[in-house]
């Protein structure tokens, strides 16, 4: 029977499975710089202002896609949002979120000086090669020809010709 007893107070005491033991405390640093960041504080405010350059920046993503988003490219910061977050957010700020679309939309461009930048586009119009070419700081048209084929040094050609 005292061996039973002694087995018994044996496993009761010494040998208890991995579940029975203690959790450990959270270590507390002493570098006043480093606050941790959990789920229950409220969110800096650049999170906000975050979420909401990227929907108006991502005007076509949803509230998921802008969490998946933003949890990637903040991912070294510690902090995350969830869809609600994003959706209530872009909630209570719609009215921004347009206004800065449309300001985003009628801003006006730096001008660009002449002959620095031309656009090319070459276009099939009833089975003819439309060769245009535009030059994007004066909005001039410099040529618009028809091409017998769209090979290289047909479109070459024509723009050595301007040239």
């Amino acid at each position: 029977m005292f061996i039973f007893i002694l087995i018994f107070l044996i496993f009761k005491y010494f040998l208890k499975p991995k579940y029975y033991k203690k959790k450990s405390k959270l270590k507390i640093t002493t570098d006043s710089s480093f606050i941790p960041y959990t789920s229950h504080n409220k969110k800096p405010t650049w999170v906000k202002d975050e979420v909401i350059y990227l929907k108006v920046y991502l005007s076509n993503y949803g509230c998921r896609k802008i969490a998946i988003t933003f949890n990637k490219k903040h991912a070294h910061k510690n902090v995350t949002v969830s869809k609600s977050y994003v959706y209530n957010i872009i909630k209570a700020n719609n009215y921004e979120i347009i206004k800065q679309r449309k300001e985003i939309k009628n801003r006006v461009l730096k001008p660009i000086p002449k002959n620095l930048i031309w656009s090319m586009d070459l276009s099939t119009i009833k089975e003819q090669q439309i060769f245009g070419l535009i030059d994007n700081g004066s909005r001039a048209l410099l040529t618009l020809k028809h091409l017998q084929t769209k090979s290289t040094i047909n479109i070459i050609r024509a723009i050595l010709k301007i040239w």
